[in-house]
């Protein structure tokens, strides 16, 4: 009996509630139409304000910051009032007052509510989030990482947590992990219960309760844990927000759950009310808009571990191939550097070997000229000086009138065997003149100055000091074909119509310097190199170096030329 008068009761209260319904549906189908009005424009208008309440601590999706309410549901609440057309104030709190708020009438409803099994019997739920739940597990050092390239990953999912410990959140969302032959199947979450006895018994995985998301994974970079399961919004907020590294996630998401707005169960007025709003937001994009906006920073943080993985392997293999290139490189410019040593030192030997040929080729072409000069004087000379002598006789003894014709050609070669002595005479003098094995360097340069200036008609001025005691004969001789050398350029090439010479002692030094006041020539071009100006400067240049002097040639086009060599005693 007691059910029969129960019955009729229960019917005449639905029977109420549908007549409510339709009336309140041709009411919210007329607002459609009229321009939305702000939370105290709705105040106005009567209604009551609804109060939702909310967990505190659950960034990103419902959290405080500085005691403002933030995060997607907080959002998506303020769109919905204005959908609704009604003011909703927003509290958060700790989650189990605000549970108890609601069941005692004290509050509308919840901000994100999880659809488990339990709050479905307390709540009438109207869902607006879906939650993933993955695997957090360790990111391996870099050496780690190189090996992990190439090996398969040790947790890709649930199948691979035997043995291993997992940190779950205490309370909250109730998850469920279900394994299947190829990898991880992903089912809405229903008890959490299930799910740590099914972990226990069926996976072999030890599960440690740990406070928050936050001591999870401190745990699980400390190693005291093998794996974190979470939700992933939630953990990737945490680990930008506290700058946690050395954490990836193992694979997809192996969980799914639903959550929303929660009502004390049997409201269904406001649940409607709640439905029709939140269908509004998803129609024109509202709710796709407030997860878009709040999705990109922390969901795409989630893989910020992952990319910085791959970028340390990147920059690693890259490393390891410059420092690669970099070796072979170091060992194929060393080895070009001993192969050019070697060149060098070859050359350098070739060159010193050239330079000792070119001055014992001027030794022999001195000693030579001396061996001649000599044999010239002795033989040649003294045989044209007998004639010489035997034609005057001749000429004397014979009378003119007698042998006229005779006579003359007696005369005639006399001349000419005079005239050839005098010739020898020179070529002796070009060959060894005697003046400088017996007066030294500075009379042979004013002798040869003097006949040169008179065979050429160049004017040329002397400041020549005597160099007491002496040069070595070497140097001098050497010293002299460059005075001799020079003189003749002058004569061939410069164009000039003055030489000035001038001699003079240092204290241990000798300087020589010869100018003239010709044409010059451009010395940028080279000034050894017999192909511009002949084999006269490469000689001066290797008589020098025999010498040991140190030589230089200064000279600009149009403005002269001055050649200057200093040598030590």
């Amino acid at each position: 009996m007691e059910e029969q008068q129960y019955l009729p009761s229960i019917t005449t209260r639905r029977s109420f509630r549908g007549v409510f319904m339709v009336v309140l549906i041709g009411f919210l189908i007329t607002a459609a139409h009229i321009p939305p009005c702000g939370l105290h424009e709705a105040s106005a208008s009567g209604q009551k304000p609804l109060l939702f309440l909310g967990n505190k601590d659950y960034p990103p999706l419902v959290y405080l910051d500085d005691s403002i309410a933030k995060g997607v549901e907080v959002d998506l609440a303020k769109a919905l009032a204005k959908a609704m057309g009604r003011t909703i104030q927003i509290e958060l709190m700790d989650w189990p007052l605000a549970q108890e708020k609601v069941l005692r009438g004290e509050a509308d409803a919840l901000l994100l509510m999880g659809m488990s099994k339990e709050g479905m019997r307390l709540f009438d739920f109207s869902p607006t989030f879906t939650h993933e739940f993955v695997l957090f597990v360790r990111s391996s050092h870099f050496f780690e990482q190189l090996y992990t390239s190439f090996a398969p990953p040790e947790i890709r999912g649930p199948s691979d947590l035997t043995g291993k410990t997992i940190g779950v959140l205490r309370g909250g969302i109730l998850i469920e992990m279900l394994q299947t032959k190829h990898g991880v199947n992903i089912v809405p979450v229903e008890d959490y219960k299930d799910v740590i006895e099914m972990l226990q018994t069926k996976h072999g995985v030890n599960i440690v309760p740990v406070e928050d998301y936050k001591d999870g994974l401190d745990r699980l970079v400390s190693g005291s844990i093998d794996v974190m399961a979470a939700d992933r919004w939630v953990a990737a907020y945490i680990i930008q927000a506290h700058g946690i590294r050395g954490v990836t996630i193992a694979g997809g998401p192996f969980a799914l759950a639903q959550s929303g707005f929660a009502v004390k169960k049997g409201n269904v007025t406001l649940l409607n009310e709640i439905n029709l709003g939140i269908e509004r937001l998803r129609e024109d994009g509202t709710m796709s808009e407030i997860h878009r906006k709040w999705r990109p920073e922390e969901i795409l943080f989630l893989q910020r571990e992952r990319v910085r993985i791959i970028a340390e392997l990147t920059v690693g293999v890259f490393l390891i191939i410059l420092l690669g290139i970099m070796a072979l490189w170091v060992i194929t410019l060393k080895k070009q550097i001993r192969v050019r040593k070697r060149v060098e030192d070859a050359l350098r030997q070739q060159s010193e070997l050239l330079r000792d040929l070119s001055a014992r080729l001027l030794e022999v072409e001195e000693t030579e000229r001396k061996r001649l000069a000599g044999e010239l004087h002795d033989l040649v000379g003294r045989n044209l000086t007998a004639l010489c002598i035997n034609l005057t006789a001749i000429l004397n003894a014979m009378p003119a009138v007698i042998l006229q014709p005779a006579y003359s050609r007696l005369n005639e070669s006399l001349v000419m065997v005079q005239d050839t002595m005098a010739s020898i005479r020179d070529v002796i003098l070009e060959l060894r003149p005697s003046m400088l094995d017996d007066f030294g360097l500075t009379a042979a340069i004013r002798w040869y100055g003097e006949l040169f200036s008179r065979r050429t008609g160049l004017t040329i001025t002397m400041h020549v000091e005597d160099i007491v005691p002496r040069l070595p004969a070497q140097i001098e001789n050497n010293l002299f074909r460059i005075f001799q050398e020079a003189l003749t350029n002058v004569f061939k090439h410069a164009n000039a119509s003055e030489v000035t010479v001038s001699i003079e002692e240092d204290n241990s030094n000798v300087r020589m310097t010869i100018n003239d006041n010709g044409i010059g020539f451009d010395t940028s071009c080279g000034v050894t190199t017999p192909r511009s100006k002949g084999w006269g400067l490469l000689m001066m240049t290797e008589r020098a170096v025999a010498a040991g002097a140190s030589f230089s040639i200064e000279s600009r086009p149009g403005k002269g030329t001055r050649i200057s060599m200093e040598v030590k005693r």
